[in-house]
């Protein structure tokens, strides 16, 4: 597990990683910057379903 996360890239604001299904990558990282997204996602991509998933990472945490 600690190899995969070690490979893991963080991608820049609104990354598309995929078109279809439509994955869009954020690394927001305060309710701020989570409310921005909200916003940007919903005027980008106005007629998109949209599902969140969201994910932290904890210093020392197993």
């Amino acid at each position: 597990m600690a190899e995969g996360f070690a490979a893991v890239q963080i991608p820049g604001p609104l990354e598309v990683v995929s078109a279809d299904p439509l994955v869009v990558l954020d690394g927001a990282h305060n309710p701020e910057a989570v409310r921005a997204l909200a916003i940007s996602v919903s005027e980008v991509f106005p007629s998109v379903r949209r599902m969140w998933s969201w994910g932290a990472w904890v210093p020392g945490a197993r």
